[in-house]
């Protein structure tokens, strides 16, 4: 009889992150995520039935808008 597998084998991985995973991703807290949400200053984001969901892509489009190279430019 074969093993029974587990959801990540039946499913690819998925490029929509949990607020969780995505404040984990970039490093944040969750409250950091919620607050740059509330002001419009954080990654794009998506609800799916009223769960609030990150596109992996869009949090790279994000962190890459953030980039220095001296502080003198880089936002604290």
């Amino acid at each position: 009889m074969p093993e029974k597998s587990d959801h990540h084998s039946r499913f690819p991985a998925s490029p929509y992150l949990l607020v969780q995973e995505a404040a984990d991703y970039l490093r944040l807290s969750v409250t950091t995520m919620k607050r740059m949400r509330i002001d419009g200053t954080g990654p794009i984001y998506r609800k799916h039935m009223g769960h609030v969901v990150y596109h992996i892509n869009d949090l790279e489009k994000w962190s890459e808008g953030h980039m220095y190279t001296s502080t003198g430019g880089a936002g604290i």
